[in-house]
């Protein structure tokens, strides 16, 4: 959610046509239980377009211009039981839709609600499939149930139907005797070592992992049709306490997943008393920095008597020659199967460049300014039409795209999005942290004609230049890139540059309150719901448009340290994880319950909550303050946060409006019949008319980040700026319009306009502001323009700015043009709009 209050978007769209009695194309799909993950209904793409009276290049083409969001009007659609075709589409890219049972579109929830299952759209011209993906929203079914799903393609005014049938298996599992969970007291009835070998990673991509268990239930005195029906059941891992601030292993076991994707486990070391020593050996831990791998999704499979799990790492934190042992026990009774992986890091293949053909080079030449606090800096294009003429291949998919290795030889990069990487400030291949300087990524994976280059924030120096080299390879031949990037001094904002004031002259010079609801979750890290403030309005307030984010540094006994505190903890920076009380922490799960970052180009707040934390359930509320400073002169806006947790996301609906201009007179009677129709009062066995908007705490105001106040009762009125805001500061506290209302009639209100504190109004000073009215989460705008009374015309047309969006995608990476509601991928994070 962008404010404090957000429009909801229209939900259906309707038209005339219905769906034909029997859907031309039909599938039944059969689950289990398994939560997100994807099973295909594939049809004949060339069956499709012969239904819609076209060909298939034609068709591919149509539809591709159309998930690239080249195309507004919309081809496909979701059926509702009433025949109402929905384009609202929730997940994601064009046509794909988080469903309810029934079918109905509705959006993405972190727990489960309405969102039970969800369907993807893709094609593939070079299979000849169109594919109708199926997934569920883990936990939402238990078993035994079915849905069904009617879906139209229109397009050359023909339609193509799609019914799909949904049908979730129903097992009954075995009984399970009560686990014995002491390592010392179990029997175990066998052991294996999986080895796995993986180079460094900077993503969390991961491996499938298979083991061979034949035989192990019989050893366990079970069979493998019930170790495949209760596998999340009986999988065991290995704990730690902490003594003397040291991790050190139990004796005990745990089957609570720690991992995303259940069951599964997130892994980091632990200390060896006896040695004395960090230990390779690896035990359950949350998902925290200091995490090694993960294995996660395991499944078994009793056919083929193999348990199947995927393993990652953490992104930066192993490297070459590092070995982490983690044991997982499978445990029936006092019996147990010990499984013990092994991952050892290996050095990334690499190849010669002294034995290899360059075939041709091009030079490109960034410049920008170095930033301690963000990944900033520019981009550059790329003929990709020359690089695949002079390496001789037919498509950019033939192509390998390498980077220079620390050793001199090259080696596949992808340590960043979309096929980049992370790179040294010497230009060689590495992981982001604290070892990584610059990185480059292009627009997207098969997209290398824009590549954007960033820095690490602080890596870099001032006035200096980098070099590397992007090699795009086939065989034997080459083709480089040559990146030089010139660095220059930020400019200080200030008066005088490079003298910041102490931390005792920073001064409030206006306050924002964020008031933002969360959902308490054991797996979901990033809140929904977002926050934006007015950037200019900060920018204009502190003196600067790159201000420096502080938060409240913990209480300290030594009277020089420090109040405030920028030591950024919570990535992308800048950014804080934050205690209990309100002070800044590190990322733990046992100090850090939230925590939030600012990307300041863009005036958005995003918000973590530290999965499964303990405190962390519905009523649980969290205040804090950031600061947004301008450190050579003191100046600072205030960000005072209330972050709650809740069982649900309550959200206010707009449910109309209108625009009215006004003189500042004594006052002008307006008709508040709309707003009471629109609102549903005079549903009420009571009618609430005029006066009972006014003495009920219902009128809500402007706030300068573009949200609206909390309800107050009308007739308190209110201070305005000349920006039409209310604004507390003390410079501000009296304001230059005092605004109240007055009962006229049952239906119709004075406005009261008053220009206070020998404000005058001009055709100048003209204001734009915004008033409401809020009745059980619905909401009633009036934009308001105040001007004086000679100007006074009075119009209905009073048009406000649109808000500037950086460029977002769908899950695939595609780019969006025209976005629906669901998840994207904008400003390299998750985000649902």
């Amino acid at each position: 959610m962008k404010k404090f209050f957000t429009r909801l978007l229209a939900l259906v769209t309707c038209m005339a046509a219905s769906l034909t009695a029997s859907a031309q194309f039909s599938a039944t799909l059969e689950q289990k239980p398994v939560g997100y993950t994807v099973q295909n209904a594939t049809f004949k793409l060339t069956e499709v377009a012969e239904t819609l009276s076209t060909d298939t290049a034609t068709l591919a083409a149509a539809l591709n211009a159309w998930f690239a969001g080249e195309v507004e009007t919309n081809y496909f659609f979701l059926v509702g039981e009433d025949g109402t075709r929905y384009s609202d589409y929730t997940q994601g890219g064009k046509g794909g839709f988080w469903m309810t049972s029934a079918p109905a579109p509705t959006g993405w929830t972190g727990d489960v609600g309405d969102d039970v299952w969800y369907n993807t759209l893709a094609i593939s011209p070079v299979d000849d499939e169109f594919i109708i993906g199926i997934g569920q929203h883990p936990d939402a079914f238990e078993g035994g149930e079915e849905l069904n799903a009617k879906y139209v393609l229109v397009f050359n005014e023909k339609e193509a139907t799609f019914d799909i049938t949904l049908k979730i298996i129903k097992e009954e599992k075995p009984e399970v005797p009560e686990a014995t969970t002491f390592i010392s007291k179990l029997t175990i009835v066998g052991q294996q070592t999986v080895e796995v070998e993986q180079e460094p990673r900077g993503s969390y991509a991961s491996d499938a992992v298979d083991v061979d268990l034949t035989g192990v239930a019989e050893k366990l005195g079970t069979t493998d049709a019930a170790l495949e029906a209760v596998i999340a059941d009986v999988l065991y891992t290995t704990t730690f306490v902490t003594e003397n601030e040291l991790p050190i292993k139990t004796d005990s076991l745990s089957n609570e997943s720690s991992a995303g994707a259940v069951p599964g486990w997130w892994f980091a070391q632990v200390y060896d008393p006896e040695q004395e020593i960090t230990s390779d050996e690896v035990v359950r831990k949350g998902y925290s920095g200091d995490c090694s791998f993960y294995i996660e999704a395991l499944s078994y499979d009793a056919e083929s008597t193999t348990l199947t799990g995927n393993l990652g790492q953490y992104p930066g934190n192993l490297d070459v020659d590092d070995v982490r042992i983690a044991n997982v026990y499978i445990i029936w009774g006092d019996k147990a199967y010990q499984i013990t992986y092994k991952l050892t890091i290996v050095a990334p293949e690499e190849t010669g460049i002294e034995d290899m053909n360059k075939v041709g080079s091009v030079d490109a030449r960034l410049e920008f300014d170095t930033d301690a606090d963000s990944y900033s800096g520019d981009s550059f294009s790329l003929d990709t039409d020359a690089v695949i003429a002079a390496l001789g291949v037919e498509a950019w998919k033939d192509i390998t795209v390498m980077v220079m290795s620390s050793t001199g030889g090259l080696t596949v990069g992808g340590t960043a999005n979309s096929g980049g990487s992370w790179l040294t400030a010497e230009g060689t291949l590495t992981n982001w942290g604290n070892n990584s300087a610059l990185f480059f990524e292009p627009e997207s994976s098969d997209d290398w004609s824009t590549i954007n280059v960033g820095q690490y924030p602080g890596a870099l120096d001032d006035d200096t230049e980098y070099k590397f080299g992007i090699y795009f390879v086939h065989g034997q031949d080459y083709y480089v890139l040559n990146v030089t990037v010139k660095t220059t001094e930020a400019q200080d904002p200030g008066p005088d540059p490079g003298e910041k004031v102490a931390q005792s002259e920073y001064h409030s010079v206006g306050e924002i309150a964020v008031k933002i609801q969360a959902v308490p979750s054991s797996s979901v890290y990033e809140i929904p719901m977002h926050f934006t403030y007015n950037g200019e309005y900060v920018a204009e307030l502190v003196g600067t448009e790159k201000p420096t984010l502080f938060t409240d540094a913990a209480p300290s006994d030594d009277p020089e340290a420090d109040k405030y505190s920028n030591g950024y903890t919570c990535t992308p920076y800048p950014g804080f994880w934050m205690s209990r009380d309100g002070y800044v922490t590190g990322w733990s799960s046992a100090n850090s319950p939230w925590g939030a970052t600012f990307a300041i180009a863009d005036a958005e707040i995003t918000f973590y909550q530290y999965p499964g934390f303990s405190d962390n359930v519905a009523g649980k509320s969290y205040k804090a303050n950031m600061y947004l400073v301008n450190e050579f002169t003191g100046a600072m806006v205030t960000f005072k946060i209330d972050l709650r947790f809740v069982n649900d996301i309550v959200t206010v609906e707009e449910v109309g409006s209108e625009s009215i201009m006004l003189p500042a007179t004594d006052g002008t009677a307006i008709d508040l019949t709309a707003a009471i129709d629109s609102l549903g009062l005079k549903e009420l066995e009571e009618p609430l008319d005029a006066f009972g908007l006014l003495s009920t705490p219902s009128l809500v105001l402007l706030n300068p980040d573009g949200s609206f106040t909390e309800p107050i009762e009308a007739t308190s009125g209110a201070y305005l700026n000349a920006k039409g805001f209310i604004d507390e500061s003390a410079e501000n506290a009296e304001g230059v319009i005092y605004l109240y209302f007055d009962a006229n009639d049952e239906n119709s209100v004075n406005i009261i306009i008053e220009e206070e504190n020998d404000f005058k109004l001009t055709p100048e000073t003209r204001i734009d502001t915004k008033f409401g009215f809020l009745s059980e989460n619905k909401l009633y705008v009036f934009n308001l323009a105040i001007v004086d009374n000679e100007t006074y015309v009075g119009i209905s047309n009073i048009s406000t700015p649109n808000a500037q969006r950086s460029t977002i995608y769908d899950l695939t990476g595609r780019r969006v043009k025209a976005a629906q509601r669901g998840l994207y991928i904008q400003n390299g994070r998750k985000v649902i709009r």
